[in-house]
């Protein structure tokens, strides 16, 4: 992947990942976004610098996809301090830092706390409130977002989207208090919410600790280069009128046009000298990786065990899924060799666009970059549910073939089954305008954990446990569904239209079947029914996890 590609990264500092984006080679320009947005809201200003300046977008901590403030109370202070702390990690010692909005407060105590680092401040739309302004919003604004089983948190944060699109503050319906905007479309209010479901309760923080923030006296304070910069249609251009009086290094900038923008902040980047110093390049050891390839990025987890002689483990996540699902195990798989588990291409944090002629072959070509790209000479493979499918197709179709296949609670479909669930799958994620689809898509998840298939109640799986509806785990779940909702469903409908049998019989290695338990009064046993009479086939029965554990490590030593 080039350097004029947006690629995206995390940071792991004190056991907490932090998640940003990067693009473009020359002066670093660091981008913080409003809240509760993230650092995929500055992709068109990201696509815009980065011809001329390395731009790094961060996601503040607790939005996007960056782990949350380990504070109570946290103030835009402590914002400040910790983002300080990411950026010396990723060796940055001179830049120059934009934000707007809750960022644009955040960037300007990034300032008055660290003068040293910045070449120049560029604060866009910057919030600067009356204590009397802020007690009912402070109170009001900011209702927590607790995740419920029954998925009723979705239609309410999609009814406090759409209001928070008429009303300022939306609880507020006072015609005086009206936007009179355009009202968003569809899309619009279904990415708003997903910011919103993506940051979970954790949302409040930085957002309600900017309406606390005493900004006008962060601006008198200030003695590093400062562009004020606003739109007249933004909601707090009225702001720039309390601004105190400027010093010869700040200046006031409106823009009428909005199509003038980027080449305002372009324009104020220039008006900075840009004195270069940097400590070396970064070095990412944590265990979230992404793999740069030609058509986006493959995520994956690593836990490395150096003092293992033992073949690479690779996991394959069900889906629904992600290989956040199989942490735990793989934590545990790791004590005896090094686990890599990945978000299947188009799913979850593997962002990919599907080329034009799509197909299995692609995932082929990926995992063997994978393989290539980290040095392996020798692995194995487990796959979960429909993650069994491509385990099975990779290790016919791959360079490098596995030493044992593993295969764990894999069922399978008739071919009207297939069609079905790749027509409800369509029909979930096609975004409505009542925001139904996002509960359409959370009662699929949880009817994905008793039945098969999902959409039948027929078959009922008997291995459940009430761990498996714990609203954060079917949550993130979700969340890795809706981060790519358009590939999910392509790259599902490939995976789903394999046919796992046809592999098996070619594959010359072992083979550990893992089934489930299904009530078969009500429907045929849909597990993959492989003749155990095979010398390379073992076949055992789900129980718990500590069993499947134990399973997996008998049949790999």
């Amino acid at each position: 992947m080039s350097n004029d590609e947006i690629r995206r990264r995390f940071v792991k500092l004190n056991n907490n990942f932090f998640h940003y984006l990067e693009c473009g080679d020359g002066y670093p320009v660091i981008l913080l976004h409003e809240s509760p947005k993230s650092s995929f809201a500055h992709k068109s200003l990201i696509n815009f610098l980065s011809r001329k300046y390395k731009v790094l977008a961060l996601d503040t901590p607790g939005y996007g996809f960056s782990d949350p403030i380990n504070k109570s109370n946290a103030n835009i202070s402590d914002f400040a301090r910790l983002i300080n702390q990411i950026i010396s990690i990723l060796k940055i010692e001179k830049f120059i830092l934009y934000g707007n909005h809750t960022g644009a407060s955040i960037a300007v105590e990034y300032g008055k706390l660290f003068p040293n680092k910045l070449s120049g401040l560029i604060l866009e739309s910057l919030p600067i409130f009356y204590k009397n302004e802020t007690k009912g919003i402070i109170k009001k604004f900011f209702p927590p977002l607790n995740i419920k089983k029954d998925g009723s948190h979705l239609t309410s944060i999609w009814a406090k989207v759409e209001d928070q699109n008429i009303w300022f503050p939306w609880y507020d319906r006072n015609s005086k208090k009206m936007h009179h905007w355009q009202y968003p479309r569809s899309i619009d209010i279904h990415d708003y919410a997903m910011d919103f479901l993506r940051s979970g309760n954790s949302y409040r923080n930085a957002y309600s600790s900017a309406f606390r923030y005493n900004s006008f006296l962060a601006v008198k304070r200030l003695k590093t280069p400062v562009k004020f910069i606003s739109i007249k249609s933004d909601i707090l251009y009225p702001h720039m009128r309390r601004l105190p009086k400027l010093t010869k290094n700040q200046e006031l900038v409106i823009i009428n046009d909005v199509n003038n923008r980027m080449k305002v902040i372009d324009n104020s980047i220039k008006s900075f000298e840009r004195l270069n110093t940097s400590k070396g390049e970064y070095k990412n050891y944590s265990t979230k990786k992404f793999l740069d390839i030609k058509y986006g990025q493959l995520y994956y987890q690593i836990f490395k065990n150096i003092k293992s002689n033992n073949p690479i483990l690779f996991l394959i996540h069900d889906l629904p899924g992600s290989s956040n699902e199989l942490v735990d195990l793989m934590k545990k798989l790791s004590i005896r060799r090094t686990v890599i588990g990945f978000d299947i291409p188009g799913v979850g944090n593997s962002y990919i666009d599907t080329p034009k002629h799509f197909n299995m072959k692609f995932f082929v070509k990926i995992f063997d970059n994978l393989i290539s790209e980290l040095g392996i000479n020798s692995y194995d493979i487990y796959g979960r549910g429909f993650g069994g499918y491509l385990s099975l197709y990779l290790s016919n179709k791959a360079s490098l073939s596995p030493k044992k296949v593993l295969l764990d609670r894999v069922k399978i479909l008739t071919k009207k089954e297939k069609e079905k669930i790749i027509k409800l799958n369509k029909y979930n994620l096609n975004i409505n305008e009542d925001g139904y689809h996002l509960l359409n898509t959370w009662k699929m998840i949880i009817n994905s954990k008793i039945y098969f298939p999902w959409y039948s109640k027929k078959g009922m799986i008997l291995t459940h446990k009430v761990k498996d509806f714990d609203p954060i785990d079917v949550h993130k779940v979700f969340i890795s569904i809706f981060n790519n909702p358009e590939t999910y469903c392509a790259s599902f409908n490939k995976i789903l239209n394999c046919k796992p049998t046809s592999f098996i019989d070619n594959f010359i290695g072992n083979i550990l079947i893992i089934k489930d338990s299904i009530n078969t009064n009500l429907s045929v046993d849909k597990n993959l029914n492989i003749n155990d009479t095979k010398e390379n086939i073992t076949i055992k029965y789900f129980k718990n996890n500590r069993n499947l554990t134990n399973c997996i490590e008998k049949f790999l030593n």
